[in-house]
Protein backbone atom coordinates (compact mmCIF):
# COMPACT_ATOMS: atom_id res chain seq x y z
CA UNK A 1 0.00 0.00 0.00
CA UNK A 2 1.33 3.64 -0.91
CA UNK A 3 1.19 5.49 2.10
CA UNK A 4 2.35 9.27 1.03
CA UNK A 5 3.75 12.19 3.59
CA UNK A 6 1.77 15.32 3.68
CA UNK A 7 1.91 18.28 5.82
CA UNK A 8 -0.70 18.73 8.61
CA UNK A 9 -3.66 20.42 8.01
CA UNK A 10 -6.00 21.76 10.71
CA UNK A 11 -9.07 21.26 10.49
CA UNK A 12 -12.51 23.14 11.39
CA UNK A 13 -13.77 23.26 14.91
CA UNK A 14 -17.15 21.81 13.62
CA UNK A 15 -14.95 19.13 12.58
CA UNK A 16 -12.82 18.42 15.68
CA UNK A 17 -16.17 18.44 17.19
CA UNK A 18 -17.62 15.98 15.27
CA UNK A 19 -14.34 13.56 15.45
CA UNK A 20 -14.19 13.98 19.30
CA UNK A 21 -17.72 12.66 19.23
CA UNK A 22 -17.47 10.22 17.10
CA UNK A 23 -14.38 8.61 18.58
CA UNK A 24 -16.17 8.68 22.46
CA UNK A 25 -19.66 7.24 20.87
CA UNK A 26 -17.31 4.08 19.16
CA UNK A 27 -17.98 2.28 16.19
CA UNK A 28 -20.19 -0.31 15.06
CA UNK A 29 -18.43 -3.55 16.90
CA UNK A 30 -18.32 -7.20 14.78
CA UNK A 31 -20.51 -9.78 16.07
CA UNK A 32 -19.86 -11.90 18.87
CA UNK A 33 -17.25 -14.75 18.36
CA UNK A 34 -18.59 -17.95 19.73
CA UNK A 35 -15.57 -17.94 22.21
CA UNK A 36 -13.38 -15.08 22.91
CA UNK A 37 -10.59 -17.64 23.22
CA UNK A 38 -11.01 -18.95 19.35
CA UNK A 39 -8.42 -19.91 17.21
CA UNK A 40 -5.70 -17.16 16.27
CA UNK A 41 -5.35 -16.44 12.26
CA UNK A 42 -1.97 -17.15 10.69
CA UNK A 43 1.04 -18.64 12.69
CA UNK A 44 1.41 -17.67 16.34
CA UNK A 45 5.30 -16.50 16.59
CA UNK A 46 5.06 -15.46 20.01
CA UNK A 47 2.40 -15.52 23.42
CA UNK A 48 2.63 -14.15 26.89
CA UNK A 49 -0.25 -16.00 28.37
CA UNK A 50 -3.97 -16.37 27.32
CA UNK A 51 -4.81 -12.94 26.50
CA UNK A 52 -2.02 -11.82 24.77
CA UNK A 53 -0.21 -13.61 21.36
CA UNK A 54 1.61 -12.12 18.33
CA UNK A 55 0.47 -13.81 14.58
CA UNK A 56 1.97 -13.60 11.77
CA UNK A 57 -1.14 -12.73 9.09
CA UNK A 58 -0.77 -13.74 5.23
CA UNK A 59 0.27 -10.41 4.18
CA UNK A 60 3.65 -10.59 6.81
CA UNK A 61 2.53 -8.22 9.09
CA UNK A 62 2.42 -9.58 12.78
CA UNK A 63 -0.57 -8.86 14.72
CA UNK A 64 -0.60 -8.34 18.68
CA UNK A 65 -4.59 -10.35 19.61
CA UNK A 66 -5.28 -9.01 23.22
CA UNK A 67 -8.05 -11.00 24.26
CA UNK A 68 -9.94 -9.11 27.41
CA UNK A 69 -13.18 -7.10 27.17
CA UNK A 70 -12.07 -3.96 26.41
CA UNK A 71 -15.47 -2.66 25.72
CA UNK A 72 -16.20 -2.34 29.16
CA UNK A 73 -13.44 0.62 30.01
CA UNK A 74 -13.60 3.93 28.84
CA UNK A 75 -10.59 5.73 27.46
CA UNK A 76 -9.29 1.98 26.78
CA UNK A 77 -6.23 2.10 24.79
CA UNK A 78 -3.33 0.42 23.66
CA UNK A 79 0.25 1.25 24.02
CA UNK A 80 3.49 -1.21 23.11
CA UNK A 81 7.84 -0.14 23.16
CA UNK A 82 10.54 -2.11 21.96
CA UNK A 83 13.43 -2.82 23.89
CA UNK A 84 15.63 -3.74 21.67
CA UNK A 85 18.14 -6.92 22.52
CA UNK A 86 21.20 -6.45 23.79
CA UNK A 87 20.27 -2.71 24.74
CA UNK A 88 20.29 -2.40 28.32
CA UNK A 89 17.48 -0.69 30.13
CA UNK A 90 18.83 2.54 31.89
CA UNK A 91 15.33 3.60 32.79
CA UNK A 92 12.03 1.84 34.22
CA UNK A 93 10.19 1.80 31.00
CA UNK A 94 6.18 3.30 31.26
CA UNK A 95 3.64 4.26 28.72
CA UNK A 96 3.24 7.68 27.75
CA UNK A 97 -0.47 8.06 28.42
CA UNK A 98 -0.71 9.53 24.92
CA UNK A 99 -4.74 8.58 24.60
CA UNK A 100 -5.18 10.23 27.86
CA UNK A 101 -2.88 12.77 27.70
CA UNK A 102 -2.16 14.36 24.11
CA UNK A 103 -5.20 13.41 22.05
CA UNK A 104 -6.66 16.54 22.00
CA UNK A 105 -6.84 19.74 20.22
CA UNK A 106 -4.37 19.58 16.95
CA UNK A 107 -3.08 16.70 17.60
CA UNK A 108 -6.86 15.14 17.43
CA UNK A 109 -7.50 16.82 14.23
CA UNK A 110 -4.20 15.16 13.02
CA UNK A 111 -5.37 11.95 14.45
CA UNK A 112 -8.64 12.79 12.41
CA UNK A 113 -7.31 13.55 9.14
CA UNK A 114 -5.22 10.19 9.22
CA UNK A 115 -8.06 8.19 10.18
CA UNK A 116 -10.12 9.52 7.19
CA UNK A 117 -7.12 9.06 4.48
CA UNK A 118 -7.46 5.80 6.11
CA UNK A 119 -10.14 5.58 3.63
CA UNK A 120 -8.05 5.63 0.50
CA UNK A 121 -4.54 5.09 -0.26
CA UNK A 122 -3.31 6.34 3.55
CA UNK A 123 -1.06 8.46 4.57
CA UNK A 124 1.45 9.42 7.18
CA UNK A 125 1.69 12.90 8.93
CA UNK A 126 4.41 13.93 11.67
CA UNK A 127 3.27 15.92 14.75
CA UNK A 128 5.30 17.80 17.51
CA UNK A 129 2.59 17.33 20.32
CA UNK A 130 4.03 18.40 22.89
CA UNK A 131 8.05 20.74 23.48
CA UNK A 132 9.22 17.57 25.83
CA UNK A 133 7.94 14.90 23.23
CA UNK A 134 9.42 14.03 20.09
CA UNK A 135 7.88 13.82 16.83
CA UNK A 136 5.36 11.71 16.16
CA UNK A 137 4.37 9.80 13.16
CA UNK A 138 0.27 9.62 12.38
CA UNK A 139 -0.15 6.25 9.98
CA UNK A 140 -3.49 6.28 8.64
CA UNK A 141 -4.23 3.16 6.39
CA UNK A 142 -6.68 0.15 6.08
CA UNK A 143 -5.53 -2.42 8.96
CA UNK A 144 -5.61 -6.08 8.32
CA UNK A 145 -8.74 -6.51 9.70
CA UNK A 146 -9.77 -4.10 6.01
CA UNK A 147 -10.69 -1.34 8.21
CA UNK A 148 -9.18 2.08 8.20
CA UNK A 149 -7.14 2.58 11.39
CA UNK A 150 -4.52 5.08 12.98
CA UNK A 151 -1.32 4.40 14.56
CA UNK A 152 0.63 7.12 16.67
CA UNK A 153 4.44 5.40 16.37
CA UNK A 154 8.47 7.00 17.14
CA UNK A 155 11.32 5.74 16.37
CA UNK A 156 14.89 7.23 16.95
CA UNK A 157 15.89 8.93 13.49
CA UNK A 158 18.40 7.10 11.86
CA UNK A 159 22.07 8.23 12.37
CA UNK A 160 21.51 9.86 15.64
CA UNK A 161 24.58 10.91 17.38
CA UNK A 162 24.50 10.25 21.36
CA UNK A 163 28.13 10.66 21.79
CA UNK A 164 27.49 14.32 22.94
CA UNK A 165 24.34 13.43 24.84
CA UNK A 166 24.16 13.75 29.00
CA UNK A 167 23.07 10.87 31.14
CA UNK A 168 19.81 12.13 31.13
CA UNK A 169 19.63 12.69 27.51
CA UNK A 170 20.77 9.30 27.35
CA UNK A 171 18.57 8.07 29.60
CA UNK A 172 15.56 9.92 28.14
CA UNK A 173 16.53 7.96 24.75
CA UNK A 174 16.12 4.66 26.53
CA UNK A 175 13.16 5.49 27.50
CA UNK A 176 11.78 6.17 24.30
CA UNK A 177 12.84 3.05 22.74
CA UNK A 178 10.45 2.26 19.39
CA UNK A 179 6.86 2.89 20.53
CA UNK A 180 3.32 3.18 19.52
CA UNK A 181 -0.33 3.84 20.12
CA UNK A 182 -3.60 2.47 19.66
CA UNK A 183 -6.51 4.38 20.89
CA UNK A 184 -9.53 4.09 18.67
CA UNK A 185 -10.18 0.83 19.62
CA UNK A 186 -13.20 0.25 17.67
CA UNK A 187 -11.28 0.55 14.85
CA UNK A 188 -9.27 -2.56 15.79
CA UNK A 189 -12.23 -4.61 17.20
CA UNK A 190 -12.09 -8.21 16.47
CA UNK A 191 -15.12 -8.66 18.84
CA UNK A 192 -16.20 -7.14 22.21
CA UNK A 193 -13.47 -9.53 23.50
CA UNK A 194 -10.54 -9.37 20.94
CA UNK A 195 -8.38 -6.73 19.50
CA UNK A 196 -5.99 -7.33 16.36
CA UNK A 197 -2.70 -4.57 16.84
CA UNK A 198 -1.00 -4.29 13.42
CA UNK A 199 3.01 -3.57 14.27
CA UNK A 200 4.89 -1.37 12.04
CA UNK A 201 7.52 -2.91 10.72
CA UNK A 202 9.41 0.14 10.01
CA UNK A 203 9.36 0.53 14.03
CA UNK A 204 9.58 -2.90 15.32
CA UNK A 205 11.65 -4.43 12.30
CA UNK A 206 14.57 -5.61 15.55
CA UNK A 207 14.21 -8.35 17.92
CA UNK A 208 14.11 -7.53 21.33
CA UNK A 209 11.33 -7.75 24.40
CA UNK A 210 7.75 -6.14 23.50
CA UNK A 211 6.05 -4.18 26.57
CA UNK A 212 2.84 -3.83 25.58
CA UNK A 213 0.04 -1.64 28.38
CA UNK A 214 -3.48 -2.02 28.80
CA UNK A 215 -4.57 1.39 29.65
CA UNK A 216 -7.88 3.15 30.77
CA UNK A 217 -6.86 6.54 30.74
CA UNK A 218 -3.81 7.37 32.97
CA UNK A 219 -4.11 4.32 34.97
CA UNK A 220 -2.19 0.68 33.73
CA UNK A 221 -4.96 -1.89 33.52
CA UNK A 222 -2.23 -3.92 33.15
CA UNK A 223 1.36 -4.48 31.60
CA UNK A 224 3.11 -7.67 29.76
CA UNK A 225 5.95 -8.08 28.02
CA UNK A 226 6.25 -10.68 24.90
CA UNK A 227 9.50 -12.50 23.38
CA UNK A 228 9.79 -10.54 20.18
CA UNK A 229 11.70 -11.68 16.97
CA UNK A 230 11.31 -8.76 15.08
CA UNK A 231 11.13 -8.32 11.35
CA UNK A 232 13.93 -10.11 9.94
CA UNK A 233 13.72 -9.24 5.82
CA UNK A 234 13.16 -5.17 6.88
CA UNK A 235 15.88 -2.90 7.72
CA UNK A 236 14.67 -1.13 11.03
Amino acid sequence: MQISALPVRLATPAFGALLFASLLAGAVLPAEESSPRSMLPGSVVARADSCLSAVKQNGGVVSLYVDCPWTVYTKASVEVRLLVRDQPEQVRPRPTYFSDYYLKGDTLMTFGQCLEAGYGVGVARHLKVEHSMPTLDFLGQRNSLGRPAVTVAWKRPEGEDSQDKSQEELALASQRGPWAAFCSLEDWSVSRHRLCLDLPPAYFAKPGTLLVWFLRGDTILWAKRLDWKGYPNHKG
